[in-house]
């Protein structure tokens, strides 16, 4: 599978964006002229002594209210079965495309130039399945990440520890940004935190 292949993938599907169902300009002028005609006749039925302006008034109030309050509603319940089915497609998406093709990518290993436990987790024991902070350099870039890493002991002690990923060069979208995945880190045995 190549990186054109995947990205032209991801772009058969967009991220939804909260979109006011009054877009449709004709079926809600159509439906506001219908609530009003009705408030209309209503109104006046109800309270002769009103005069017409003062009928007018109420039923454009209720009209306005009546059609924010069913846009709102349309409008959300719209987006939520849009937002349902972007999320399923990008699942799809990632399972199908992003994920074998960034698994074939060639690993690449840096030096780690900090790594920590998580601040909020300190006092832990070493090496725990707590987040871990790493700071590394790639492409001339500090890159700091604060998330859960597997730790393998399996260098000589006195050698720098290294994190080890496939390298995604370019951007794939929906969220899948260019830099390191599956990354495990290599610490030699004994290795202590908070190098720099």
């Amino acid at each position: 599978m190549t990186l054109e292949q995947v990205i032209t993938a991801g772009q058969q599907f967009t991220e939804p964006s909260f979109i006011w169902l009054w877009a449709d300009t004709k079926n809600w002028v159509t439906l506001l002229v219908i609530v009003f005609i009705f408030l209309m006749i209503v109104m006046s039925m109800g309270c002769p002594e009103d005069t017409f302006l003062i009928n007018v008034v109420r039923s454009v109030i209720i009209t306005v209210i009546i059609f924010f309050v069913f846009s709102i509603i349309f409008s959300s319940n719209e987006y939520k079965k849009k937002s349902d089915t972007y999320i399923s497609q990008k699942k799809y998406w990632e399972r199908a495309y992003a994920n074998p093709y960034i698994a074939e990518l060639s690993k690449y290993e840096v030096p780690i130039l900090l790594l920590e436990n998580d601040p909020q987790t300190r006092g832990t024991i070493a090496f725990s399945p707590k987040e871990k902070h790493v700071v590394y350099e790639l492409e001339g870039q500090k890159k700091e990440e604060l998330k859960y890493f597997d730790i393998i002991l399996d260098l000589k002690k006195g050698e720098v520890p290294i994190i080890k990923g496939n390298y995604l060069t370019q951007d794939l979208g929906h969220g899948i940004n260019k830099g390191l995945y599956n990354s495990v880190i290599h610490a030699p045995e004994g290795f202590d935190y908070n190098i720099e």
